[in-house]
């Protein structure tokens, strides 16, 4: 069982849906959907996983990313980034990715995976701005 951020009384409202708790069950069917849409619709080099204090959302990113055989980077502290602090990262992710494809013709594709409030997020904006 993984709880999905500060656990309480196991009440969980739609508004306060992290703090409930996931069987594996449910973490694997959620992995398995997120895999299928990652494979299908993005196809990504690299996956950076950023959720934000939600483990079992952090844990079923993760596992998709696992049964995709894809690599991923934990950044879970990207909130305290500043602008610009993300690019070194991602640079080096799209060399790793051009070295990897060993002449084929697909460039690196990277994506994020973060759980936001909502569009207007800052932690968009910082994926956006490091072009992810």
């Amino acid at each position: 069982e993984i709880v999905g951020g500060d656990h309480n009384s196991g009440n969980a409202s739609a508004n306060d849906d992290h703090q409930r708790s996931y069987c594996y069950f449910e973490l694997q069917e959620h992995s398995k959907a997120l895999a299928r849409q990652m494979h299908f619709r993005y196809r990504p080099s690299c996956v950076l996983v950023d959720c934000q204090g939600w483990p079992a959302a952090e844990v079923v990113a993760t596992l998709a990313c696992m049964r995709i055989q894809i690599p991923f980077v934990p950044a879970s502290c990207m909130e305290q980034h500043s602008m610009g602090r993300l690019n070194p990262v991602v640079d080096l992710l799209r060399k790793y990715g051009d070295h990897a494809s060993d002449g084929n013709a697909l460039p690196c594709n990277i994506i994020a995976i973060t759980v936001c409030k909502d569009d207007q997020d800052p932690i968009l904006s910082i994926f956006q701005q490091a072009n992810v």
